[in-house]
This record gives C-alpha cells, structure tokens and sequence, in this order.
C-alpha cells in the first residue's frame, strides 16, 4: 500500500514539474488561439520552493516600440500593411498583433476584433490566429519563434463592403520572458470606399454580440431555409407536371423562384 500510494505521489510530481515546465517556456512559436480574448501572455515565475507567480506587464509609460500602419485609411477591397518596430539598438522575440474599435479597452467585456491577418511577403516571423469564424473569419497575428527581431511587417485584410468605422491595432510584445507589454497602439485609421448602410450580417460583425442581432439574422436564416425548401418542393411539382403532358427535356428542369435571396449579402439592411 505503501508502495503504491508512494508511486502515484512521484508520478504526480512529475506531472506538476512537466506543467509547469510548460508554463515557464512560454510560447516560443506563437501566442495560443485564445489571444484575441486575452492578449496577455501570462508568464510565470517561481517564488520559492512551493509557490509560483507572474511576471506582469510593463507599464505603457516605458513602452519602446511603435506599431504604425502604411495609410491613415483602409479602402474597402484592399489590404493595410501594418508594421511593429523596435528603436535602435532594441529589440523584441514575440507579438500579437489584432485589430480592435477605436480606443476600445482590452479589458472591456464582449470587446470584438476584426478583419484578418496575412504574413507580409517573403515574411517568416509571422503567423496568422483565427480567433473566431461564426460571422466572417476573424483574426490576429503571431510570431513563429523566439529569435530576436527589430521589424515585423504584416498585411491586414477588412471585411469586404463592410464599414467596421474607426479602427486602432493593438500589439503584445515580448523583449524577454519577464519583460513584456500589452497595449501597444496604432494611430486610428479610417474607412475609405463603403457603402453608406451596413446589411444585417455587416451589423452582426461588427457587433457579434449583440444578442438581438444574433436571433435577427437567426430568425432570417430560418425563413430562407424554409423558402429554399418551398422552392425545392415548387419545382418538382413544376418538373412532374411537364413531364405528364409531354414538354421537352429542356422545358423540364425544375424552376427557381424569384426574389428569393441566394444569401445573406442580398437580404435587407436595418
């Protein structure tokens, strides 16, 4: 008995040394999926023998390094290349990059982002996150390793005919495992070429939590759902009818209904 319950304690010290082996390595091939809802990264330290900690972010008044993007404006259909730098003689190993509304707080709850993220061309320090694909594919962007840089380029990508508004990129950015910080800014920038109204799935991206724009385009889905089978059920009534007087087979194929919406992107605006 003895022996046994001595062999689980070893075996849960071993567990408890590989997790938090985990924990102080960091994330030295890109920060975790779930960074768009917490962009902290989380570092650990030992206290003492029985006792771990974290390592805090720096605060903002000391922040090195700056985040700018290639225009003030971002034009519907096209990307922004977006740049984070370090001064001379300083650098940086890890970043997440993710785009936010104007002066939006990191820690404000339901906090959306927006658009996605491509590596710059010939990039290899950049990876793209998805951070959420229920309306439009959303995302961040992250490193690939822990060597040390002085300049990352990445290109962002808005939702097609979408006006999102006023929009800031927000970065975390890693010096070293006990040194990093957490809400470095771009200058805003702002749309350029959208239509003036947004449609409704437009509305739920920019707004997707919004509880009455979710059973909104819910409530829509349903009702295209039940035309489209009204129209499957119209058109084989047609298609059988043909049939029976004898059409041919080019006057046979089943009609489509008209002024039903293929798709969300035609159904009305708000």
């Amino acid at each position: 008995m003895k022996s046994t319950c001595k062999n689980v304690i070893i075996q849960l010290q071993f567990t408890l040394l590989i997790a938090f082996w985990d924990l102080i390595s960091g994330f030295p091939s890109g920060a975790p999926g779930n960074s768009c809802l917490d962009p902290a990264p989380y570092h650990f330290r030992r206290l003492n023998a029985t006792h771990t900690g974290f390592y805090y972010p720096q605060p903002m008044a000391s922040n090195p390094y700056t985040l700018t993007t290639s225009s003030s404006r971002y034009v519907n259909g096209m990307m922004l290349r977006v740049t984070l730098q370090a001064p001379p003689g300083e650098n940086f190993r890890g970043f997440f990059i993710h785009a936010l509304p104007d002066n939006q707080r990191l820690d404000a709850p339901d906090r959306p982002t927006y658009g996605t993220f491509v590596p710059a061309q010939n990039s290899q320090n950049s990876q793209p996150r998805s951070c959420r694909s229920l309306v439009g594919m959303v995302g961040g962007i992250t490193h690939t390793n822990n060597e040390n840089k002085t300049e990352v380029a990445v290109d962002w990508i808005p939702p097609l005919d979408c006006n999102l508004g006023p929009v800031q990129f927000v970065a975390t950015v890693v010096k070293e495992y006990a040194q990093y910080w957490v809400d470095v800014r771009s200058p805003t920038v702002q749309p350029s070429g959208y239509p003036e109204r947004r449609d409704i799935l437009c509305q739920l991206y920019v707004q997707p939590y919004n509880v009455g724009l979710q059973e909104r385009v819910l409530d829509l889905l349903r009702r295209m759902r039940m035309r489209r089978l009204l129209q499957r059920q119209n058109g084989r009534r047609v298609l059988e009818r043909r049939r029976t007087f004898g059409f041919p087979r080019s006057m046979t194929e089943p009609l489509r209904l008209r002024g039903l919406p293929r798709s969300l992107d035609t159904l009305p605006v708000a």
